[in-house]
């Protein structure tokens, strides 16, 4: 039996019209609620998902709960959005061995992994930004030494470091909008 972690998700984007039956049945197999002390979310039409993507009358993105989701996923709801572009944030607990994670899909960068905190904030580990120090202090020197070109290339090779190992600035995901086909 798979451990179960609580979770939840935001699904936002374009989606066609035609999609909708498909994505409402997705959400009744993955057994989701609107909240975490709410009920089964049994959406079955436009109007349930544009109902549910309401709040004091602005679209905003779709929010669903689960407090005991298998390893902290909605597999088949997610491998639905990403085959079919649809963007989402994912964050589920940490529990046992499974440390809290966010998992970001964006259809024009693809998707992202995160260590978070019990707050969802994003977690870099230390030891992977140590390089970029070192080589800081060694940009420091050679500019001392007005050895720019050295120190260039230092400063080249920290910010691929900073830029491996720090998350990307991803855009918020979308309100969810039902659009024609």
């Amino acid at each position: 039996m798979a451990d179960t972690v609580s979770v939840h998700i935001s699904l936002g984007g374009r989606i066609p019209r035609t999609l909708v039956p498909d994505l409402c049945q997705m959400i009744r197999n993955q057994g989701v609620g609107l909240d975490w002390d709410q009920g089964l979310f049994q959406p079955a039409t436009e109007t349930d998902l544009q109902t549910a993507c309401t709040e004091s009358g602005t679209a905003i993105p779709l929010r669903l709960c689960d407090h005991d989701a298998p390893w902290g996923e909605f597999a088949e709801l997610q491998e639905f959005l990403v085959k079919h572009q649809l963007p989402f944030d994912r964050y589920h607990d940490s529990k046992y061995e499974f440390s809290s994670e966010l998992l970001c899909f964006r259809p024009e960068m693809g998707s992202f992994r995160f260590l978070t905190d019990a707050d969802e904030r994003i977690v870099v580990l230390a030891e992977r930004l140590s390089p970029a120090v070192e080589f800081l202090n060694r940009v420091q020197h050679h500019l001392h030494r007005g050895e720019v070109p050295a120190a260039q290339a230092l400063v080249r090779e920290c910010l691929s470091i900073l830029y491996e190992h720090l998350p990307a600035s991803l855009p918020d995901v979308p309100p969810l909008e039902i659009v024609a086909d």
